[in-house]
């Protein structure tokens, strides 16, 4: 791709910001289902504490982390990964 090319692409995908978030989140809900997939944990913080989660706690905290958030995108995305 020439330069000019790259500019223009570049140029093109940040004027589109909700697309780059859209991105950005399924990347990290592919992550975590990676590691689910994988066997391993997943660590986050949770009132200053360092929690590892496993499974189907995973789960449950991806959806109450959605339900405090009302984030559409990712409530999408899990649904249609939920759902058979």
């Amino acid at each position: 791709m020439t330069r000019d090319r790259e500019s223009n692409r570049v140029r093109e995908v940040f004027s589109r910001p909700d697309a780059i978030d859209e991105a950005l989140k399924r990347a990290v809900l592919d992550a975590i289902r990676e590691h689910q997939r994988a066997g391993r944990p997943i660590v986050i913080s949770r009132g200053g504490q360092v929690v590892e989660l496993r499974g189907e706690e995973i789960d449950r905290e991806l959806e109450r982390a959605l339900a405090d958030r009302q984030d559409k995108t990712l409530v999408r995305a899990m649904e249609s990964e939920l759902r058979p």
